[in-house]
């Protein structure tokens, strides 16, 4: 009888154990709600290091990740196919957005506009989770260049980080994370907040918070003193506050976005975002840049 009953707690084990296992292999393969970019995020940070100007930077070399390729060039800046090579240098300041998280390197929206820019060499250094501090301290790397294009992002009044390795979760335990956050939230779009919103708003105080905005607005004040930047933003209150002190350009936001929880733009969304700068980007090239 005893042997009985611990044959049956034995097998009941093995089954759940299995079940777990199976359902993990299934959310792999599935993935419907675009888990895989945790992942990316969490193989990007484990692979960067510090920089003494950038604060963390991606060494170079091809990465390959769940569905696109980035390179990453010596100067720690990603590689922009379509740049020209001409005397005109126009550098690319931003977080993830600028950088083109999930999309090759020839769709990224900086590529795009790097096609239409004559006389130009464009260079791309923005990162994952870069924000005003990091683009500011950018600027010391690139000390001849002719131009700067920064796009403001919701969450560039948050603390500057560091490099920190990231483990990887599970996939059953992020589709549970997530399912939770889904229904208790009242989410009607089902995603999760994005780095190209407000995503500290304060449901309950219809307030918009951030970790450091003196330390933003500081730093914005540095960039538009430099003479040098021009400003992008989304149709946020972040980059709403800046319309009456700096001369920011406030564009639609990205269209199609990757996948249920990863909120950055399809190819499709960064063609957009190339068409409604392009035309601002290049009345800053023929004036910084005259031929």
């Amino acid at each position: 009888m005893k042997l009985n009953f611990r044959m049956k707690i034995i097998m009941m084990l093995i089954s759940v154990c299995l079940t777990l296992l199976g359902s993990e292999m299934l959310l792999r393969w599935l993935d419907p709600w675009g888990m895989y970019y945790f992942w990316d995020v969490a193989d990007l940070w484990n692979k960067a290091q510090t920089h003494p100007n950038r604060i963390a930077v991606l060494p170079p070399g091809t990465y390959q990740f769940h569905g696109w390729t980035a390179t990453q060039l010596e100067d720690f800046t990603r590689k922009v196919p379509a740049s020209q090579g001409g005397p005109c240098t126009v550098v690319f300041v931003g977080d993830s957005f600028t950088w083109g998280h999930g999309v090759d390197d020839d769709e990224v929206w900086v590529n795009r506009v790097a096609e239409q820019l004559d006389g130009t060499t464009v260079i791309n250094a923005g990162l994952d989770q870069y924000n005003s501090e990091n683009v500011l301290r950018t600027l010391n790397d690139f000390p001849d260049a002719d131009l700067f294009v920064y796009l403001v992002i919701g969450n560039d009044a948050n603390y500057t980080i560091s490099v920190t390795r990231q483990p990887k979760t599970s996939f059953l335990k992020m589709y549970l994370v997530y399912g939770a956050y889904y229904l208790t939230s009242g989410n009607s779009t089902g995603t999760m907040p994005e780095d190209g919103s407000d995503d500290l708003a304060d449901s309950n105080q219809g307030e918009t918070k951030y970790d450091d905005l003196p330390r933003f607005q500081a730093d914005i004040a540095a960039l538009a003193a430099d003479g040098r930047v021009i400003f992008f933003g989304f149709h946020n209150p972040l980059s709403e506050s800046l319309v009456p002190d700096y001369p920011i350009t406030l564009i639609p936001s990205g269209g199609d976005t990757l996948s249920v929880v990863d909120r950055h733009p399809a190819p499709n969304g960064h063609r957009l975002m190339a068409e409604a700068m392009l035309p601002t980007i290049q009345a800053a090239v023929a004036e910084r840049c005259p031929q």
